[in-house]
This record gives C-alpha cells, sequence and structure tokens, in this order.
C-alpha cells in the first residue's frame, strides 16, 4: 500500500462501518458442481455504485489492490487473481488504475481427485478492498460456496453470465517487445491495429515504471500497434521486461514484452 493510500485510510469515514457496504460483493462459480481432479474457476464479483470505484492489481499512485483469501478444505488450493482491464482516476496530479461498475475477479480452485461424489465442498475466503469517490473506505467481506461433488459425466455446464465476463479479460498479445529511446518506451504489439488504435493506453504490472501523467501515442505500424509510452525515470537503467495490459477501445491484452534484440 502506497503512502498516499495510507493517508487516505486516515481520512476514511469509519463511522461508515455501522452503515450497509457501499460495495456489494459475492462468489461465483463457474458450474454449480464440482468434479474430483478438475479445477474449478470462481470469481470474486464486485459491485461499486456509481461515482465509486475499487482497485487494480497495480493501483497506480493512490490506493490498495483488492484481495481475496480463501479458506479451503485439504487438497484444495487457489492460484492468482486474474483480473480484467483497468481504468484510469485522476485527481490533480495524482493517477490511480481501478475498478468502477461490475468487476469479476477470477481465480483457478485447484480441486483433489480424493471426493466422494454426493459430498458438499464448502469454499469460503476474505475479500477486502478500498473503495474511493470523493473519500476511500475499507471494507472486506466474508464470502462461501457450498457445492455438491458430482461424476465427471453429470458435470453441468457453465454458467453463462460467468463465461461472458471470462470472455472479457485481456488475452495474451503474442509476440509483444519493446524499445528504449529518449526516455519512452516504444510498445510493438504485431497484428494488432484497428480505429481504436488511438485509444491505446498502456497500464504497467508495476509502480513507477511509466509516467502516466503525460499522453501516450500510439501509431499503426506494419500492420501492428506501436505505443510510445514516457518513462517514470528517463535517465537510467533500461526495463529488461515490461508487463501489464494495453486497451484500446473495448479491447484488452496483457503483455510480457521482453527488448526488441
Amino acid at each position: 500500500m502506497t503512502t498516499l493510500a495510507i493517508a487516505l485510510l486516515a481520512e476514511a469515514t469509519w463511522a461508515r462501518a455501522e452503515k450497509p457496504p457501499i460495495v456489494q460483493a459475492k462468489l461465483v462459480a463457474e458450474r454449480p458442481a464440482v468434479v474430483p481432479g478438475q479445477p474449478l474457476s470462481v470469481a470474486l464479483v464486485l459491485t461499486t455504485p456509481p461515482g465509486w470505484h475499487t482497485y487494480w492489481r497495480n493501483p497506480g499512485a493512490a490506493g490498495a489492490a483488492t484481495t481475496l483469501d480463501w479458506r479451503l478444505p485439504e487438497g484444495f488450493a487457489a492460484g492468482p487473481l486474474r483480473w480484467p482491464a483497468p481504468r484510469r482516476f485522476v485527481t490533480g496530479p495524482i493517477v490511480s488504475y481501478g475498478l468502477a461498475g461490475e468487476t469479476w475477479l477470477f481465480d483457478t480452485v485447484k480441486v483433489p481427485t480424493d471426493l466422494d461424489v454426493g459430498d458438499t465442498v464448502p469454499l469460503a475466503a476474505t475479500a477486502e478492498w478500498l473503495v474511493c469517490a470523493d473519500i476511500c473506505v475499507p471494507e472486506q467481506a466474508t464470502l462461501s460456496l457450498s457445492l455438491p461433488v458430482v461424476a465427471a459425466s453429470a458435470r453441468p455446464g457453465i454458467d453463462p453470465a460467468f463465461a461472458a465476463a471470462e470472455e472479457r479479460l485481456p488475452r495474451p498479445a503474442r509476440d509483444a517487445s519493446f524499445s528504449v529511446a529518449d526516455g519512452q518506451v516504444t510498445l510493438f504489439l504485431p497484428g494488432i491495429a484497428g480505429a481504436d488504435a488511438n485509444s491505446a493506453w498502456f497500464f504497467p504490472a508495476e509502480d513507477g515504471v511509466i509516467d502516466d501523467a503525460v499522453p501516450q501515442r500510439a501509431t499503426i505500424e506494419n500492420g501492428g500497434l506501436a505505443l510510445r509510452v514516457p518513462l517514470a525515470r528517463p535517465v537510467g537503467p533500461a526495463p529488461t521486461r515490461l508487463t501489464g495490459v494495453v486497451v484500446l477501445g473495448a479491447r484488452a491484452f496483457d503483455i510480457a514484452a521482453p527488448p526488441r534484440p
């Protein structure tokens, strides 16, 4: 959590703890049952009212990322969260990366093979987040699901709303690379172009990589996207790898780019 985030917490309206939560939270499983040995996708769904937002995995210059602390039966294990594309929230000179409206954060739960058909599996987790508008309020919720164990032959279909939300996750950008010159990174995304290229914006996975107060410039080169992004430290060692998300209108791409040879 950043120093500014701590300051924002100090200014939070703590009395709200006695009032209904600002954010509505729930767990949603991709299927209403568990199959022994088959991974299960589960989503934390946060719904914020108009004017409020939570924070992305890299909250930017202020804020704190949402966390999900699982309590699972023996033999189960959860992986890292998979995040949707963020938005920029600008308050004076402060630029943060957040999420608003209905936000789906996905996780994959490893399921052991030694489950008995007909049993019920309890999945529980504590979610914590910081929600902000003109004030910032820390909130949390203890959430749970109870799912029956069924045979593979009886496995139900995927929840359509779950599938639609998962489809909106950023897609891997193949063969992405970057170069550094004159205090800026040029990020190359081969095969990615379109009328929405002018809206392209790079969100780094780690804070302090880019200067987000300076505009980013996109052009189409050789049938792909070239996005010029100012570095936070124009003088100093160049990045050895660039990770994050590029958003182009309604599209989003996961970036894990090495430097160009």
